[in-house]
């Protein structure tokens, strides 16, 4: 029996670590679309929208090299300083 859940439990933590990162890949270009879409409509200084605009391009950047946990923390970090997130 406890080897049943042993087994189980591995198995889970398994699909979970597979499936994390898949979904992360997939939220990147949400929240790049959301950056561009709040930068548009934000009243924030040009200095602001400038800092948001880099920030979303680091993200996306990110985002096409495979990293995707960096990049949703840095595109929802640029969301936040517009107040989105």
């Amino acid at each position: 029996m406890r080897k049943t859940v042993i087994v189980m439990a591995l198995s889970m933590a398994s699909v979970f670590s597979v499936g994390i990162p898949a979904a992360w890949a997939f939220t990147c270009p949400i929240l790049y679309e959301q950056c561009q879409q709040a930068i548009k409509q934000s009243k924030a200084d040009a200095a602001v929208k400038q800092q948001v605009k880099q920030m979303c391009e680091d993200g996306i950047g990110l985002h096409k090299s495979g990293k995707h946990k960096e990049s949703v923390e840095k595109l929802n970090e640029a969301l936040g300083l517009l107040g989105k997130k």
